[in-house]
């Protein structure tokens, strides 16, 4: 059995090129891919956030539903408020849409993925889905749809070019099951003291996603019918407090150490008092996401 390096060479450019045999056809076809135009740099570390539109922010928020199972989404209002107040002081415009069905989601998401001209003026692109929802299902008003087949798919680099190389972040405020997660007690050690240059390059089609999700996989995501969900509340907290200077995946780490530490859900329902919460988030982005910064560096 050979070597498995020996299967690899560096081009030209100083990229590693896959050499073997089975794999000549896809280099040879490789120079037929569509080109998008890009504001990055094949290296630049932090994606550009600098341009005349900061970006474009989508609220899908579900309150009522056609299914009589589906009880109404109380205090969801509570967090578009806060969705909206916090993005749009972070410079977004803000597009928000109650209680579409799944026809309507869908002509609604094809109008923005044609919207090339303000596309290419926006860094980022923002959406926001707050419903019901089961497993990795969500419910529009009038039935279940997949996330990844209706919104994610429609956004990819090839599908929607004018947003090729740019974050596109996802942010789902939804039950996955009906399990409620329990808390563990945590003590600390007795030793252990606390302290508070190319013209083009290739890219992938799904590159650039980040997807955030409200709660882990089968499990219960909490709200309040008068102050909305917690995790929206902690999450427009911690990006107006630290966008300037922090990277948005490090907010997100803190926004799941506050809801680590501080939630516990309140609730006439035994069974679903004292639950806790844990946000998880799924990220294909390649550069740093610094809100209130340039592109290549925090000093730009």
């Amino acid at each position: 059995m050979g070597n498995c390096l020996e299967q690899f060479k560096k081009s030209p450019s100083g990229n590693i090129e896959d050499s073997s045999d089975e794999h000549n056809d896809d280099l040879e076809n490789s120079n037929s891919l569509l080109i998008f135009p890009t504001e990055h740099s094949r290296y630049d570390t932090h994606y550009k956030m600098n341009g005349k539109l900061r970006g474009l922010t989508l609220i899908f928020n579900h309150e009522n539903f056609d299914n009589e199972d589906l009880a109404p989404r109380k205090g969801t209002e509570r967090d578009v408020e806060k969705i909206a107040n916090t993005f749009r002081a972070l410079g977004f415009q803000i597009h928000c849409y109650n209680d579409l069905t799944l026809n309507e989601l869908r002509d609604l998401i094809q109008d923005y993925v044609k919207q090339d001209y303000y596309h290419n003026l926006r860094d980022c692109l923002v959406i926001f889905i707050l419903t019901h929802g089961h497993n990795d299902d969500l419910w529009a008003k009038d039935t279940t749809y997949d996330p990844q087949v209706e919104i994610v798919e429609n956004f990819t680099n090839d599908k929607c070019p004018s947003f090729a190389g740019k974050p596109k972040l996802i942010f789902i405020q939804a039950c996955k099951g009906e399990i409620v997660q329990r808390g563990v007690k945590l003590q600390m050690r007795p030793n252990r003291t606390s302290f508070d240059g190319l013209t083009f390059y290739e890219y992938p089609t799904h590159a650039d996603f980040l997807i955030v999700h409200a709660t882990s996989k089968k499990h219960y995501a909490f709200r309040n019918e008068e102050k909305g969900s917690f995790f929206v509340t902690v999450l427009c907290e911690e990006l107006s407090q630290r966008h300037q200077n922090t990277d948005l995946l490090a907010i997100l780490i803190g926004v799941n150490r506050r809801m680590a530490i501080e939630f516990s859900s309140s609730n006439s329902d035994i069974t679903k008092h004292g639950g806790k919460q844990a946000p998880y988030f799924e990220s294909s982005l390649t550069r740093l996401i610094l809100f209130g910064h340039g592109s290549n560096s925090p000093d730009n």
